[in-house]
């Protein structure tokens, strides 16, 4: 049941992500609406370089069959190793975009912003999936949606950055009250930073880039037609990222409650494929018809603005197919080779599809998205191919 608890919050903590986006879209006053959506741009990038790999790996590493010390501990290092790398990339990044695009971002929009993520980090599905009760929910549901309201009333900075102080101080009465009855996050220590380095390792370079590489979008578009057109990406993004950040914890749990039994996992796999990819396909066509008959323009006019949302929806579609891949199948086989060598030819990809979009217009962000993604589906595709001929 506790699972259960942590899939829903992580999906009911994304959600209020998202409606607040939306809030501060629809709220907003145009000029307003670009320096808090590329605030919330630059947020991306820097969350891309900080996640580095850390929710594919996470997850095994504090599985009762993988690491033998202390998992509160090494939960506690991955966040904390998200959380510098977090606040460390959004201030390079603040000034690479300022020296880059003639529109400077807003200072404020991006403080009060950071200051409203970082309780979101410290409570991920895969670090509480064992531990969080119905009480500590219960005070996560109603907290949020207080948030959400007093937003709606009161849309500023000032206000996001009040709301950001108060989901910071339940989040951490959260992490009391659930380590009062199993612990599952505490201060690391330098064997803990080590241990999480040595898990990242796997991983760290090759995620961290094709994120990065991914996630340097909106600065490229600001860089090239101003922070208006960022904006718009942003807004597309946002609701790809919504839907990925729905399903990867579901996927995660799944994951979770099975890894442990190998025999189990392995005499399983497929159906988990199929089940997963069947489940992503159903509710990629919801939001997909969603759209097509503007059901989602009668709450959220400014949704009208992204032209290409079909491209968006794909993008989000074969990211979701890749995660689940890399979870039922690459990690149970321990093939993080080819997860690497897929990761870097999206990379590839990325850059010589950004030279194609600013160079000669023919490329559209959304379009350039979802290539980009299916760039990394086909190449993991591939390289299993690959590699299941060779040992044949």
């Amino acid at each position: 049941m506790r699972s259960a608890y942590a899939v829903y919050c992580q999906i009911f903590v994304s959600a209020i992500n998202f409606i607040i986006f939306l809030v501060f879209t629809n709220n907003l006053s145009p000029d307003q609406f670009v320096l808090f959506s590329t605030a919330v741009g630059l947020s991306v990038l820097a969350y891309a370089v900080a996640e580095g790999g850390i929710s594919y790996v996470a997850p095994k590493a504090l599985s009762n069959n993988d690491y033998k010390g202390d998992t509160a501990k090494l939960a506690g290092a991955f966040i904390s190793i998200s959380i510098i790398i977090y606040t460390f990339t959004t201030l390079v990044g603040y000034y690479l975009w300022g020296a880059l695009s003639n529109d400077p971002l807003s200072a404020i929009w991006v403080v009060c912003y950071v200051c409203y993520f970082f309780p979101v980090m410290i409570l991920p599905s895969w670090a509480t999936f064992k531990s969080i009760k119905l009480p500590e929910v219960m005070l996560l549901t109603l907290t949020r949606l207080g948030g959400v309201a007093y937003l709606w009333i009161v849309t500023s900075y000032i206000s996001l950055a009040c709301v950001a102080l108060f989901n910071g101080l339940i989040s951490l009465i959260i992490i009391y009250r659930i380590n009062n009855t199993t612990r599952s996050v505490a201060l690391p220590s330098h064997v803990e930073i080590k241990a999480s380095l040595g898990y990242l390792k796997e991983v760290f370079l090759s995620k961290t880039l094709a994120y990065s590489i991914y996630s340097l979008l909106p600065l490229v578009i600001a860089a090239a037609y101003g922070n208006s057109a960022s904006a718009i990406y942003v807004l597309g993004e946002r609701l790809k990222s919504m839907y990925t950040t729905i399903v990867q914890p579901i996927i995660q749990i799944v994951y979770l409650k099975f890894c442990g039994d190998n025999a189990f996992f392995q005499s399983k796999m497929l159906i988990g494929i199929v089940s997963m990819l069947s489940f992503n396909f159903v509710l990629v066509l919801t939001v997909y018809l969603a759209f097509r008959f503007e059901v989602v323009f009668y709450f959220f006019e400014r949704f009208r603005d992204i032209g290409e949302y079909y491209y968006y929806i794909l993008a989000a579609f074969t990211s979701v197919s890749s995660a689940v891949i890399l979870y039922f199948y690459i990690l149970p086989n321990s093939m993080l080779k080819v997860f690497r060598a897929s990761t870097f030819m999206q990379v590839i990809v990325f850059i010589l599809l950004f030279a194609i979009m600013t160079s000669t217009n023919t490329l559209s962000p959304a379009l350039v998205l979802f290539l980009g993604e299916l760039a990394l589906l086909m190449s993991i595709l591939f390289f299993i191919f690959q590699k299941k001929n060779g040992e044949n």
